[in-house]
């Protein structure tokens, strides 16, 4: 938003370039930052320009500001002020008769204070250069009047991301509680289903043993037995069917078998997600 707001700063005010020849065409204002200096100076820092760094000073050439011009230019390692310091929070309170005191100047992050004696009729002279000072009572609410809207939004943002977050735990939790449920059904049936192929080669067993005994009955009695041909047929069809039954089985467990790689597969994915 600041970027946007002093790009279009720069489309609006005519500049009146100075002999040093700054052209703000080939500028890449892509890091730039925009500062107040003064009561009608504006100070641009953090532009390039054919690859070299360059911050620029303007200066409003008309009481109504409508139009600017280009005061100085600063390159490579000059800068018309620190980039860490900080005027917002900064107070003045009087001293003495003769004397003030600017607090709440930040440099670096840090609180410094100064002292400034006023001499008639119309010179201040440093008493106190910059020292490490204190917070004032207010400074909350300089903050609150400085950034209240910014801080309110972006509280508001980190809240309803919270929130967010919150419910796609619970949603975590509630589709880890539904595969484990889903999984251990899987697990009942699949049980289940191992009974019924272990009873189905028992019987299958069984089967083998009678088809195998009236096979060789057949075979020792002379002649055609009708009775024996029956029972032989018989078996050999119950064991075709029981087969077939294993069969059937072995595939549902097989396919049992992959749904419950899948759902765990799911439930470590669940766990990840609501882990992170």
């Amino acid at each position: 938003m600041r970027r946007f707001i002093f790009f279009i700063l720069l489309v609006s005010i005519p500049f009146i370039l100075t002999a040093q020849d700054i052209d703000i065409t080939k500028a890449d204002f892509s890091g730039a930052v925009l500062s107040i200096a003064g009561p009608d100076m504006i100070y641009i820092r953090g532009m390039v320009i054919e690859g070299a760094p360059v911050s620029i000073l303007i200066r409003a050439d008309d009481p109504e500001g409508n139009r600017w011009k280009l005061a100085d230019v600063f390159t490579g390692g000059q800068d018309y002020s620190p980039e860490s310091l900080s005027l917002e929070f900064a107070s003045v309170k009087a001293l003495s008769a003769g004397e003030v005191e600017i607090s709440g100047i930040f440099l670096g992050g840090k609180p410094y204070s100064a002292g400034f004696r006023l001499l008639p009729p119309d010179t201040a002279e440093i008493s106190r250069l910059l020292a490490p000072g204190k917070l004032d009572d207010d400074f909350n609410g300089k903050v609150s009047r400085v950034f209240g809207t910014l801080v309110t939004d972006e509280i508001a943002k980190y809240e309803a991301r919270i929130a967010d977050l919150e419910k796609a735990v619970r949603d975590g939790e509630t589709s880890l509680a539904d595969l484990s449920a889903k999984n251990r059904d899987l697990q009942v049936e699949l049980v289940k289903l191992g009974d019924d192929i272990t009873a189905k080669d028992g019987r299958i067993s069984s089967l083998t043993k009678d088809l195998a005994a009236l096979q060789a009955a057949a075979e020792n009695t002379e002649g055609t037995n009708m009775s024996l041909d029956l029972a032989v047929d018989d078996v050999s069809r119950k064991l075709k069917e029981t087969e077939d039954a294993k069969t059937a089985l072995e595939k549902r467990a097989g396919e049992l078998e992959s749904r419950r790689e899948e759902l765990n597969l799911q439930k470590t994915a669940a766990e990840k997600q609501t882990e992170d």
